[in-house]
């Protein structure tokens, strides 16, 4: 319940755009449990891909995308959570840095 309503306010947060006082950028939204596996496994899936391509280049082959999310969909819920983990890291981190910061249509 706790991280249906950590997700919920991350998610209203994301919607407005805030900017960091010290460095007047903007700040980075928080990443999904998915995009925590992508930047953890891209590099593996694409040296797979160039072997697969090299060894039979006329075969067809698994789009990059594709196959990223067909191993997502096929992670069980416990090697799941080493992600959901981050995103609720990173949610938290977005949220304080929101809070410190502000929005990007005050004046």
């Amino acid at each position: 319940a706790a991280e249906a309503a950590e997700a919920e306010a991350a998610k209203a947060a994301a919607k407005a755009v805030y900017v960091d006082e010290a460095t007047g950028t903007v700040i980075k939204g928080p990443s999904s449990a998915y995009i925590h596996y992508i930047v953890e496994n891209n590099a593996r899936v694409q040296a797979a891909r160039a072997a697969e391509r090299f060894a039979n280049p006329e075969a067809e082959t698994v789009g990059h995308t594709t196959r990223m999310g067909s191993e997502w969909k096929a992670l069980s819920a416990e090697a799941k959570r080493q992600y959901e983990d981050l995103a609720s890291k990173d949610a938290r981190r977005y949220q304080a840095a929101c809070m410190a910061g502000r929005l990007a249509t005050e004046e």
